[in-house]
């Protein structure tokens, strides 16, 4: 992530998407400053699919 964080010095907000029901990926964002910004998709893999969007911005 401090790679991505490295590459991406330029932009001050960086999203990503995000499975509703994974936690551990959740988490793992948490850890590094993105918290959810209220949009949610439904994507259809075969099943219906909920994909969230969390979002870090920086200064």
């Amino acid at each position: 992530m401090n790679e991505a964080f490295s590459r991406l010095g330029e932009y001050k907000t960086i999203f990503v998407w995000v499975f509703e029901k994974n936690e551990r990926a959740i988490r793992f964002y948490h850890k590094y400053g993105f918290e959810f910004d209220g949009c949610k998709k439904q994507w259809n893999l075969g099943t219906p699919v909920s994909i969230v969007r969390m979002v870090k911005k920086r200064e």
